[in-house]
């Protein structure tokens, strides 16, 4: 199916508003790689896949600067942060 440039900025649009890849595949009744020929002839950054990091890229330094310091665990800035000891793990 060919879509008009007008349909095709509207895709873009949901997608960098955040529309789930689900809802958008619905709305416009296309396929994923469609959505992804879509995106990519128009030069949208496509968002990664998987769940979003629970920490920011800041939260991450200051954890890392208070570890290095000493004198906490990492179960505490698990316990501060609102994370998994195993998530505080990954970014030791």
């Amino acid at each position: 199916m060919r879509f008009s440039a007008e349909v095709r900025d509207a895709i873009c649009a949901d997608y960098r508003r955040g529309d789930l890849v689900k809802v958008i595949l619905n709305r416009y009744r296309i396929s994923q790689s469609h959505l992804v020929n879509i995106l990519d002839e128009r030069g949208v950054k496509r968002r990664p896949l998987g769940k979003p990091r629970s920490l920011t890229d800041a939260q991450i330094a200051e954890l890392r600067r208070e570890y290095g310091m000493g004198g906490i665990t990492a179960k505490a800035l698990a316990r501060r942060y609102g994370v998994s000891g195993t998530t505080i793990g990954k970014f030791l």
